[in-house]
């Protein structure tokens, strides 16, 4: 029995069940538990799903996305949780590289690998770095709230998607699920904060999240502001004060003495992510009006200075959009990655390359889909 038995795998989805069911063929069989919280209006049929293994569970919740959290937290039974993207993959070599890590350092409480973007264009998986940043990334401060201030500046979504240690998991799940702000990824935010919080983390040099461009990001119908704008709009001040709290008094676990240093200490790492977001606002307008410089140029021109520029967006702190201008086959890419001294599996690799080949393929049209509503 290896690691992976240690590990439940929570994957929420709605309006793709099509991609879901790529993902739940991929791990059944495996010793991995998997959790599939659906939201879309009709079910599965159970015919689609008649070949899974017994590790895998679909749970039919059309209900909110917080609902569906907080039953996730529920079904955790394992040493070790993640929460994953349904049209995603997890390279299961590095899962278990990261539960190792676990195992080794009792102050870790999450640990993720490397990651690279992908695609499928005209027949063709094709990969690029994504979150070049993670790379020898750590959160290693024993104060909690330093933990916290040094995470949030620069930005990276290094624990979202991370093997957690399930109480961790749950607490931070169980705090993110507690009240929906109508503000953009800030419950990504809150379980950043709440897993810095509990303990250090850090990201190895091995292969591990293949982040899909196959479908435009689900967002949430509350996702109606930005953090930057949020966190000084004087009409918001109550509502801030409320996140506040209910950050400080889940983190605090009844301490009255600590409630009010862990307030402060969420609001100064909240402080620094409105830096970090602002830089970011004026990184994406450079890049815009690069681009828009860019479709000006005669086509000789914009050959000769393509590459050098892309090379400079992408060195660019969120510049993963623009990684994927210099993709190449997904094994290459992966080449590339392992070149700066990234383990990466080649053999499982190939596997899901080939698996998302098959998928885009695959003929299908809406009659075949009608089961998906």
């Amino acid at each position: 029995m290896s690691r992976l038995s240690k590990l439940t795998l929570v994957i929420a989805t709605i309006n793709r069940q099509r991609y879901v069911l790529r993902n739940m063929r991929f791990w059944s069989g495996s010793e991995v538990t998997v959790h599939v919280l659906d939201g879309s209006e009709q079910a599965i049929p159970a015919r689609e799903m008649a070949e899974l293994a017994a590790n895998v569970t679909y749970h039919h919740l059309p209900v909110p996305i917080l609902d569906r959290f907080r039953k996730g937290a529920d079904l955790v039974q394992t040493e070790y949780a993640a929460l994953m993207g349904d049209d995603e993959f997890f390279v299961p070599d590095a899962l278990q590289a990261c539960i190792h890590e676990l195992e080794a350092d009792a102050t870790l409480v999450s640990c993720m690998g490397r990651s690279l973007g992908f695609r499928c264009r005209a027949g063709h998986i094709l990969g690029w770095p994504a979150y070049a940043e993670m790379a020898d990334y750590s959160v290693l401060q024993d104060d909690p709230i330093s933990r916290m201030i040094y995470h949030m500046n620069p930005y990276t979504c290094s624990i979202i998607y991370s093997v957690v240690r399930t109480p961790v998991w749950k607490q931070a799940m169980g705090i993110l699920s507690k009240r929906q702000f109508s503000v953009f990824a800030l419950g990504e935010n809150q379980f950043e904060l709440s897993v810095c919080y509990r303990g250090k983390s850090k990201v190895i040099p091995h292969l591990m999240w293949l982040r899909s461009a196959e479908n435009d990001g689900i967002r949430d119908e509350h996702d109606v502001v930005l953090f930057r704008e949020w966190w000084i709009d004087p009409k918001k001040a109550n509502e801030r004060e409320e996140f506040l709290t209910l950050m400080a008094s889940a983190l605090a676990l009844g301490d009255s003495d600590r409630l009010e240093s862990v307030r402060q200490g969420v609001k100064a790492a909240c402080d620094e992510y409105f830096r970090f977001e602002v830089m970011d606002g004026y990184r994406r307008g450079l890049r815009a009006v690069v681009a828009k410089i860019g479709n000006l140029l005669p086509p000789a021109v914009k050959a000769a200075v393509k590459a050098p520029v892309v090379r400079l967006l992408v060195a660019l702190p969120g510049g993963d959009a623009y990684a994927r201008l210099r993709d190449k086959p997904l094994l290459q890419a992966a080449k590339d990655l392992e070149a700066s001294n990234v383990h990466v599996d080649f053999d499982q690799l190939s596997h899901i390359s080939m698996l998302i080949e098959q998928f885009h393929a695959t003929p299908f049209d809406q009659a075949e889909l009608k089961f998906a509503r």
